[in-house]
């Protein structure tokens, strides 16, 4: 996983896999949500994921480098985040 994205999201109202996100788009936790954190395959996979503390962002911030359309941001329900 890549551990720099240009386009930062966050998903409005379920977790980011298949058919919330669109089909293809290759995307990687950039702050994980705290109900996958702890578990000890996901901490194991991605040691150097930080925990999301925004809890704005329930389901984590996620990264790509390909931006997504407006189209796909309303299809969707992901809210882009601009960062800090």
């Amino acid at each position: 996983m890549a551990t720099s994205f240009k386009h930062l999201y966050a998903m409005r109202f379920r977790p980011p896999g298949y058919a919330t996100v669109p089909r293809g788009w290759e995307w990687g936790y950039v702050e994980a949500p705290a109900y996958i954190f702890d578990r000890p395959l996901f901490r194991e996979a991605f040691p150097e994921v930080p925990l999301c503390k925004n809890p704005q962002f329930r389901h984590g911030v996620i990264g790509s480098n390909t931006p997504l359309t407006s189209e796909d941001l309303e299809q969707f329900e992901i809210l882009e985040v601009l960062p800090s």
